[in-house]
């Protein structure tokens, strides 16, 4: 078999971290982009948005939100994700951009 259909299958096992997984971005799918404004989080959610992560996370999907922002704006992205979730929040280290794990309640 091929090394990358195997590995697609492989990530695609039901008992795989990665199966029922969702990577989304923060400005321009949850959050309003542009303009720039200093990085500073403009107000609520775009509309939609966190009706349908609630129900992605409800029917048993993983979602993890990435950005590129520059890392002081980290902290202040996932107390806002919290914030309107109502969920916890975890902040994945070690990568280049900042991602965030919202773990269902």
């Amino acid at each position: 078999m091929n090394p990358l259909r195997t590995r697609a299958v492989n990530l695609a096992r039901v008992d795989s971290p990665s199966a029922r997984t969702i990577c989304i971005d923060f400005d321009g799918v949850i959050h309003p982009e542009g303009p720039w404004d200093g990085g500073r989080l403009r107000g609520a959610p775009l509309p939609g948005a966190v009706e349908r992560l609630r129900a992605l996370m409800d029917g048993g999907w993983r979602i993890v939100c990435f950005t590129a922002r520059s890392s002081e704006y980290h902290e202040d992205i996932a107390n806002y994700l919290a914030h309107y979730l109502d969920r916890k929040v975890i902040v994945l280290p070690g990568a280049e951009t900042a991602y965030w794990e919202i773990v269902p309640a």
